[in-house]
């Protein structure tokens, strides 16, 4: 008998603790690049600056709720990953307003819907994660709902 015949789930849940691992090592490279755009680090041009300074606090609101979820599923802590949920179902609704100010801004309108469908998935698929309480499948969901 092999070592893989002895122990099935092993490779498996050493692959789930690196693909965990990976994913928070990226929400702790993504959270030092805003601390460090914060505090005038940045090495980005001052125009891309302003513009990130300038973005409307329903999609803030949006991004924190989402790693407050990815942190919250990363911990297995299901209450919170439930309140960060609900929080970004929310401001993914508020964002619905942002319509005409990203078509102004020279946005295409056919874009706007494709994220916005997107976003829409990804909190259905994070529901249904998080239903199931299944981890990873709630720390990727989440990780793309912070990408987004």
């Amino acid at each position: 008998m092999t070592n893989r015949d002895e122990d099935p789930g092993g490779a498996c849940a050493r692959a789930e603790a690196a693909t965990v691992e990976l994913l928070s090592q990226r929400r702790l490279l993504i959270a030092a690049a805003a601390l460090a755009a914060g505090s005038g680090l940045s090495l980005t041009p001052l125009r891309a600056r302003a513009a990130d300074t300038a973005m409307p606090s329903v999609l803030k609101d949006l991004d924190g709720a989402a790693l407050a979820l990815f942190d919250a599923a990363e911990a297995s802590q299901w209450e919170r990953a439930r309140t960060a949920l609900a929080r970004a179902r929310a401001a993914a609704n508020a964002a619905d307003a942002l319509e005409a100010a990203f078509t102004e801004a020279g946005g295409e309108l056919h874009r706007f819907f494709q994220a916005r469908n997107n976003l829409a998935g990804d909190l259905i698929e994070a529901g249904t994660a998080l239903s199931v309480k299944d981890r990873r499948w709630l720390v990727s969901t989440a990780d793309r709902i912070a990408a987004r």
